[in-house]
């Protein structure tokens, strides 16, 4: 138990972050959050990755223009979504139509094996390529303790994940409980509170 214990701790970082490299695709897929997100699926549309960019809320749209992006090339999926379920969902849905056969989905590192998972399943018989970047290349997975920022998003990510693998995944929720939310922003307090009295000094092999 100890040593699975401890090769999770060092892993967690690579197997949470699935980042890969943008190929052309018919679409750029851009998940709600910060706006390093918004930033790098503009570059990747002025890179020529797609020709065009889905947001999923109002407000993305408005800063993603504000980037250069041609009105004609974003589009903004009606809200609000409260989760990434939501977000993958309506993006699905978006999808469905058979004109988009391949996309690239834009998030932050730690956050693109929830997404991932999310996108796979809802997907299920349509045949639609997709490819993860992060917006925050992560410098260093084997070393995520040691960063602040790291550190509060990898022990953010855990329990979120856990929760899709059994609420989404085997019970089959489809809409979150309003309970989720409460229960959300008291983890995010109490993590808050851990990461900045927390003084990590563990010894890299």
């Amino acid at each position: 138990i100890l040593i699975a214990g401890g090769l999770f701790f060092v892993n967690v970082g690579d197997w949470l972050t699935t980042s890969e490299e943008p190929e052309n695709a018919d679409l750029i897929i851009c998940l709600n959050g910060n706006k390093q997100r918004i930033q790098k699926a503009a570059e990747l549309y002025k890179e020529g990755v797609a020709g065009h960019i889905l947001v999923t809320s109002a407000s993305m749209r408005r800063i993603i223009l504000s980037y250069g992006v041609p009105e004609t090339a974003v589009t903004a999926l009606s809200g609000p979504h409260r989760s990434t379920y939501e977000e993958a969902r309506n993006a699905v849905h978006y999808m469905g139509g058979g004109q988009v056969r391949s996309a690239v989905v834009v998030s932050d590192g730690y956050h693109l094996y929830r997404a991932r998972w999310t996108f796979e399943r809802l997907l299920e018989s349509q045949t639609v390529e997709l490819r993860y970047t992060a917006a925050d290349p992560v410098s260093d997975n084997r070393q995520w303790w040691r960063d602040k920022a790291s550190r509060k998003f990898v022990l953010n990510e855990i329990p979120k994940v856990a929760y899709y693998w059994i609420g989404h995944g085997l019970l089959g929720i489809e809409n979150d409980p309003r309970w989720i939310d409460t229960a959300e922003s008291w983890y995010n307090t109490f993590l808050d509170h851990l990461v900045s009295t927390s003084h990590t000094h563990i010894p890299v092999s």
